[in-house]
């Protein structure tokens, strides 16, 4: 069995040095002279032997290019992953990681979409008698397999239609609470699959203490199956927030969006777009288009203006196209706009005629911005009384 069949096709590679081989021999043409009897005797052994070295090189390269095609699609080797034939039942748990960081991308398919195939893989190797639990990382609902069961078609149907839902994984919980579901079997043969990546949330708590408690039962063989390649190109939205808080209507406010490349290659020309609705993707309207160079190992910051003319509670939407994990190629933030603020003076001291009174200072401090006062551009409007009013 394999993880990988598809790379088996490189198989055909395996015959490119046998033809390169044969070309190069159809370019040259032996022909006879005088003397070439007094030498026949001389070479033949020679010959023989370059003969003998050609086709050992030959093999060695044809082996190399096959060997090569069988390592990339992965094999699953009897024994390793299945249970022998000799075995008895065996009770087994998978432990299947559907956190955030199985949603990557690699070569066209998700992180999850090959945990889920080698997690089926399992299953087949499996034999009538042994039975299957079923434990789920990242996943705030209880699994339907608590216990392991017989019914492995059952667990495979399960298995098939799940998808990741992108939450953080706990790698040391979820072993305890697949040795929990083996302990309470009756099965001899106990055995415990991890299918997960290498992300480092995931293992931050198998610390020191977790290795002690964990040598302190009797644990299940253990079979470690990883997903997903050492090196990640991923580029998401970090954050966004509301520089110049509150939002007031009718006045402009600054965003900014932080963006992250957590990979180590660079990124150029990454398009970036805002987007403003009531509610998360209802009735949006575009505010702003751009794009993003990222360095390696990089983030950077975009800032636009906006202007919202109704207060309320509005969704702010900043989304990149990027390849690598989607789920985080999308940042929402929540933004309350608020009407400009009523402001009443009660000043004694205001001049007949004159712009300047004793609340001069005070309506330029509330209303800074040109238009006058209680002007679109002011946050605040400004009412200016000798008296206080009898509805106050």
């Amino acid at each position: 069995m394999f993880l990988n069949s598809l790379m088996l096709r490189g198989l055909a590679g395996a015959m490119l040095p046998l033809v390169l081989h044969m070309l190069s021999r159809s370019r040259f043409r032996s022909s006879d002279w005088g003397a070439m009897m007094f030498l026949e005797g001389i070479d033949a052994r020679q010959r023989q032997s370059t003969r003998l070295r050609q086709a050992i090189l030959l093999a060695m390269r044809m082996m190399i290019v096959g060997l090569l095609a069988i390592a990339l699609s992965r094999p699953l080797a009897p024994g390793q992953w299945n249970v022998g034939a000799e075995q008895g039942p065996v009770a087994a748990v998978i432990v299947l990681d559907r956190s955030y960081s199985m949603t990557l991308e690699e070569n066209g398919r998700t992180r999850f979409e090959r945990a889920r195939e080698a997690a089926l893989q399992v299953l087949r190797g499996l034999k009538e008698g042994d039975r299957v639990g079923l434990v789920l990382m990242g996943d705030p609902e209880p699994t339907p397999f608590p216990q392991p069961i017989g019914d492995l078609q059952a667990v495979a149907r399960f298995v098939q239609d799940l998808k990741p839902p992108g939450s953080r994984a706990n790698l040391s919980d979820a072993l305890l609470r697949g040795e929990t579901m083996l302990e309470a079997s009756e099965a001899t043969d106990r055995e415990l699959y991890v299918v997960s990546d290498r992300q480092a949330l995931t293992w931050q708590h198998i610390d020191p203490a977790f290795v002690q408690r964990w040598k302190g039962k009797r644990p299940p063989r253990l079979v470690m199956i990883p997903i997903g390649g050492r090196e990640v190109s991923n580029v998401g939205v970090e954050a966004v927030s509301v520089i110049n808080a509150p939002a007031i209507t009718e006045m402009p406010f600054e965003v900014e969006v932080r963006v992250r490349n957590y990979g180590n290659s660079r990124h150029v020309g990454v398009p970036l777009s805002l987007w403003l609705s009531r509610r998360p993707g209802e009735d949006e309207r575009l505010i702003k288009r751009s794009t993003l160079n990222l360095e390696a190992s990089s983030s950077t910051t975009l800032r636009a203006p906006l202007t919202v003319n109704e207060k309320g509670s509005w969704i702010l939407s900043a989304r990149i196209d990027s390849p690598g994990m989607s789920a985080d190629n999308r940042y929402d933030c929540a933004i309350d706009v608020v009407n400009r603020l009523r402001v009443l003076i009660v000043s004694g001291d205001e001049r007949e005629g004159s712009p300047i009174g004793e609340s001069w200072y005070l309506r330029n401090a509330l209303a800074p911005f040109g238009g006058g006062v209680g002007g679109k551009g002011n946050p605040a409007d400004i009412n200016v009384s000798k008296d206080f009013p009898a509805d106050l």
